[in-house]
C-alpha cells in the first residue's frame, strides 16, 4: 500500500508541475499497476489513496492531452533505480 501511495504522490506532484508550467499534453508512465488502474478507474481506489487519485484526476481536466500507462518495471528499470535511491536521501 505504501507503494501505490507513494506512487500516486508521485503522479500528483508531477501533474501540478506540468500544470504550473503550462503544459498541455503529458504521459505518464509507470510500473505501478496498480496506480495506473485506479487513475484510470479500471480498478476501485484504495481507501489510503481516495484523495490524491481524485486531485490527479480534477487536474487531469486541465491538460489536452493526457496518456497514463503501465508499463513492466523490466522497461522501466532506470527510472526506477532514480526514484529508489531518491527515497534514500
Amino acid at each position: 500500500m505504501i507503494s501505490v501511495t507513494s506512487e500516486a504522490k508521485c503522479y500528483l506532484d508531477s501533474v501540478k508541475c506540468a500544470k504550473r508550467n503550462n503544459i498541455l499534453h503529458i504521459w505518464i508512465k509507470s510500473d505501478c499497476l496498480q496506480a495506473v488502474t485506479q487513475i484510470v478507474g479500471i480498478t476501485d481506489i484504495l481507501q489510503q489513496t481516495i484523495i490524491l487519485v481524485r486531485e490527479i484526476k480534477d487536474l487531469l481536466y486541465y491538460f489536452h492531452c493526457c496518456n497514463i500507462s503501465y508499463i513492466p518495471r523490466t522497461i522501466n528499470k532506470r527510472a526506477h533505480n532514480i526514484a529508489r535511491n531518491a527515497v534514500r536521501m
